[in-house]
């Protein structure tokens, strides 16, 4: 990561990848600005996939956030992603088929994340509210 010298050009991070996410391209936590309070992770996907994290839950809030990649129209989303929320008989599947932003209280157990059609290019991405990504694992 290049950041500027000057006053506020500490601020601007350029080409940050945290090393909480590897392989990710574009990732932000403190261990990039030691005072930041989010975990930010952004991905590009242009065919259908399977996300490999396993179910969890976290002990604060988090933003899931599916966009499309038409920079002249981000809300032509052009995918359909199947969201598994919850865990065991309170799991629910859920349909994304338009930009969506996903809010996961903290303790809610949420994945697997199935991107079953991709029309064109879209961004998945999640906020975590916290500076350092932790999680629980479901087993």
């Amino acid at each position: 990561m290049k950041m500027a010298e000057s006053k506020y050009g500490k601020y601007i991070m350029k080409e940050p990848q945290a090393k909480q996410w590897p392989g990710i391209p574009i990732s932000v936590d403190s261990s990039l600005f030691s005072t930041i309070g989010c975990d930010f992770a952004f991905v590009g996907v242009t065919k259908p996939t399977v996300s490999e994290h396993p179910p969890h839950k976290h002990d604060v809030d988090e933003f899931l956030f599916f966009v499309g990649g038409n920079p002249e129209n981000m809300l032509d989303f052009g995918g359909e992603v199947e969201l598994s929320l919850g865990w065991g008989e309170d799991q629910e599947k859920h349909t994304i088929t338009s930009t969506s932003i996903v809010y996961i209280p903290k303790g809610l157990v949420h994945l697997p994340m199935n991107f079953k059609r991709v029309d064109r290019p879209l961004f998945c991405g999640h906020l975590l509210m916290n500076g350092t990504y932790t999680e629980t694992q479901m087993v």
